[in-house]
């Protein structure tokens, strides 16, 4: 009976395959759809059509054809998946145990060239619990390490963070490379020496071997150094990183709050003419002009209201509505909407909502500008016809905290909604199975 059971549990997945692959083909058809667009007009009667991946079209009174998989919303929200703008799925399984950890490299020679997306594990148990509440996609961050009591300058570069999509598929990275990860604040100047100063000079060192390296590109191998930085605390991986800041391939994501440090980038920007976004800006809205004339975005911190330290002193929950009010584009991230509780960046943003932040701007940083800040709008993010087809319809308000998704898709194919919480919630609501809890 087992090898039956076997049998059938196969012959079972190979249709679910099927079908899966079948949907993919004919195309999926959700009707009577309510959304919101960036400009925050609501819209209801809704059709949204996908097909190969992709949104196809998007409007009312779409005609539908006769093989497609059609779902009905029941003029419920329907939107982009969201974004987890910051963390470290795939990368963590369990925080306190090491080998389970995969953020951070102790190795002197590797500061920007530290890839993480190379621990990537798309099988991580709590990829499929941030599924299940409608995040779709994740920034996935290296962690700054701790570089004991010398410090050197070069140590402020955490590494490259990566974009990824949360299907649980093994081959579900999306941008290998999303942009170079450094730190200022308490954690920067730590990790420099031990001073504010080294870690900004830390920040212009790796930005001017960057240029250096850039500029003798075509003089030296990718294994060599070019003679002005041989005695740079640089290896090649690290200068291929920084010459693709300083040409505007990858943005420098800059994880800081104080006001005084957030000029700083500003200034840097400015200067070598680059990409920037702040992560965390606890006291981001103290400078909301000067970033939005910066073209500068903030992965904000948005549970951050108290004085944590001397960096948070002008921390408030109502920042991102100054932010936005400003024209900075923002999105989400949190104490406690981190990696095992990443789900919980939409509970922050109705927090934001609470303080004045409008709707409709929570639901774009949750998507679109969570996707924007690292120039990626184009693919992730955007309800619209060409956009990949990650969609959640949702029970309710998407920023309720009772509110829970009926479908989601990404790439097209319709998720499992089940996690190893829903699984050991089922294997023990029923107190009166008979069967031993093993075997249940």
């Amino acid at each position: 009976w087992i090898v039956r059971a076997m049998k059938l549990i196969g012959i079972v997945l190979l249709l679910g395959a099927y079908a899966s692959a079948w949907a993919q083909v004919a195309g999926v058809a959700i009707t009577n759809a309510k959304v919101v667009d960036e400009a925050g007009i609501v819209q209801e009667n809704i059709t949204i059509i996908m097909q190969h991946g992709v949104v196809q079209a998007i409007g009312t009174d779409l005609p539908i054809d006769d093989e497609m998989d059609v779902v009905d919303a029941q003029g419920k929200w329907v939107t982009s998946g969201f974004v987890a703008a910051s963390g470290h799925l795939g990368l963590v399984e369990v925080g306190a145990v090491a080998d389970s950890v995969d953020t951070v490299t102790q190795h002197h020679q590797l500061t920007a060239g530290f890839k993480v997306v190379d621990a990537f594990n798309s099988q991580s148990s709590l990829i499929a619990i941030a599924r299940t509440e409608g995040l779709t996609s994740a920034l996935i961050m290296p962690s700054l390490r701790n570089s004991g009591d010398e410090g050197s300058y070069a140590n402020v570069f955490a590494g490259t963070a990566a974009l990824v999509d949360l299907s649980g598929d093994l081959r579900s990275v999306r941008v290998a490379e999303a942009g170079v990860v450094a730190s200022l604040g308490d954690d920067g100047k730590d990790a420099a020496g031990g001073s504010r100063a080294a870690a900004i000079a830390g920040l212009r060192a790796g930005l001017d071997a960057g240029r250096i390296y850039a500029e003798s590109a075509d003089e030296v191998s990718g294994f060599e150094l070019p003679e002005a930085l041989e005695d740079a605390p640089f290896s090649p991986a690290d200068l291929r990183q920084f010459a693709k800041v300083v040409s505007g391939e990858l943005p420098l994501i800059v994880s800081v709050d104080r006001a005084s440090e957030i000029l700083r980038v500003i200034d840097l920007v400015e200067e070598y003419s680059i990409r920037a976004v702040i992560m965390g800006g606890a006291e981001a809205w103290r400078v909301a002009g000067p970033l939005a004339d910066a073209g500068i975005g903030v992965i904000l911190n948005g549970e951050n209201n108290l004085p944590l330290s001397f960096d948070h002193m002008g921390a408030r929950l109502d920042s991102a509505a100054i932010l936005a009010q400003a024209g900075v584009q923002i999105a989400f991230s949190g104490e406690n909407a981190s990696t095992h509780n990443a789900r919980n960046m939409r509970q922050v943003a109705g927090l934001a909502v609470a303080h004045g932040l409008p709707w409709h701007q929570a639901i774009k940083a949750l998507t679109l500008s969570a996707a924007g800040l690292l120039g990626l709008e184009s693919d992730v993010g955007r309800l619209q016809a060409g956009a990949l087809a990650d969609l959640v319809v949702w029970g309710g308000d998407p920023l309720e905290l009772m509110t829970y998704p009926t479908q989601v898709w990404i790439d097209g194919q319709l998720q499992d909604l089940g996690n190893r919480q829903t699984r050991l919630r089922d294997r023990y609501l029923d107190l009166n199975d008979p069967m031993p809890h093993a075997y249940r």
